[in-house]
């Protein structure tokens, strides 16, 4: 099967590439505003064309998504934002020569690489991020050849808050990636940011006030004041550092799950739509629902399992013994009792059976071949 892979590495540019970069991305950012806004320039032949393509396509996009209820409006991009970032098609298709990647325009840079690269690069996407690092992200497509064995096991999964998954067979999943030393640090640079920002402006303010005495009485920008550059780029750092033991984590459970199981119903949760709630907000968006269900949904494709996508109605409050329906739980209360068979169950484990009968019963309806052409066997506690 014929499938496309993200793979992200560390550039370590010279200093004429990183000129050269800076240059591109202002350039990028120039034509997406300049579309945007339909104005004229002339000094866009030093830039990679492909690139500028490929950014008037992520442009027409954007208004589809706006057009179709999907997003909001575009917004200009300026040189301040944190993150800047050139997409590109001008790249070999394959690399000849490990740790070294050829940019147009650039020639070779070298590159580290966490894993073996195989197959046809489609696209690249270059991005200078907060921490001032240049990262490469590369669309690799390839004939995948790896396929896992059959287990004929069935397993519903129910995200939440308290843990990240909850399985059917009672099995509980925590938020192993939260450290609360990371957190510690990082609410330490946060204060001592805010804090060389606003010494940083009072300064500027009073340099301002001199200039108007004196002309020639040069005034600082943000940007020159080191103390402050320093502790915002050590921000940017513990955060990616949170980031990637995150998905680390969520790389190592959505793997054992399509290992140990031929199918896997989870609920389908709206999580844009939750995050109106401010006081859970934080926590759901720490917690990461939609990132776990999308790298089950893709490496359920990779390895020829099944994932079924449930609708979590009433799934916290149905009987999965008897069926009936219970009625509202405040969610402080973490046992379920049902007061028609008297089944006692964890809360959570009790909405991932019915997940799973649900899921079942969506495959059954849609005539998966998943499902019909083997004996699952329901993984329940």
């Amino acid at each position: 099967m014929l499938i496309t892979k993200g793979i992200k590495a560390k550039l370590y540019p010279n200093q004429y590439q990183q000129t050269w970069l800076n240059q591109q991305l202002g350039d990028i950012r120039f034509i997406w505003n300049h579309f945007l806004a339909i104005e004229k320039a002339k000094w866009l032949s030093y830039a990679d064309s492909r690139s500028l393509q490929c950014e008037l396509g992520i442009l027409y996009q954007s208004y589809q998504n706006l057009f179709q209820h999907r997003s909001k409006a575009p917004k200009f991009k300026s040189k301040k934002y944190y993150k800047q970032s050139y997409r590109t098609t001008s790249i070999p298709k394959q690399i000849n020569k490990p740790h070294v990647l050829k940019l147009a325009k650039l020639g070779y840079m070298k590159v580290h690489f966490n894993q073996p690269l195989v197959g046809k690069i489609k696209q690249v996407t270059v991005t200078h991020d907060s921490t001032g690092d240049y990262v490469a992200s590369l669309t690799v497509e390839y004939e995948n050849q790896v396929s896992l064995p059959k287990t004929n096991q069935a397993i519903g999964i129910d995200v939440g808050l308290s843990n990240l998954a909850i399985l059917s067979t009672d099995m509980k999943w925590n938020f192993k990636y939260y450290n609360k030393a990371n957190e510690a640090r990082k609410h330490k640079w946060q204060i001592l940011s805010a804090r060389r920002r606003r010494d940083a402006i009072k300064d500027i303010r009073y340099n301002q006030h001199l200039q108007k005495k004196m002309p020639n009485h040069h005034v600082k920008t943000l940007v020159e004041y080191h103390n402050y550059q320093k502790a915002k780029r050590e921000v940017a750092k513990i955060n990616r550092h949170i980031k990637n033991q995150r998905i680390n984590y969520l790389q190592i459970l959505t793997t054992w799950l399509v290992k140990h199981y031929d199918f896997i119903a989870i609920e389908d949760l709206k999580v844009s739509n939750m995050q109106h709630n401010h006081r859970l907000a934080r926590a759901i968006a720490c917690a990461s629902w939609y990132h776990f269900r999308t790298l089950l949904a893709y490496k359920c494709v990779w390895y020829g399992k099944h994932l079924e996508l449930v609708n979590p109605k009433d799934t916290s409050r149905i009987c999965h013994t008897c069926g009936k329906n219970t009625g509202v739980k405040p969610l402080d209360i973490r046992s379920f009792v049902c007061q028609y068979c008297h089944t006692k169950q964890d809360r959570d484990v009790n909405a991932s059976i019915n997940i799973l009968h649900l899921g079942l019963e969506q495959a059954m309806a849609n005539n998966s071949t998943s499902v019909q052409d083997t004996s699952l066997q329901l993984c329940v506690e």
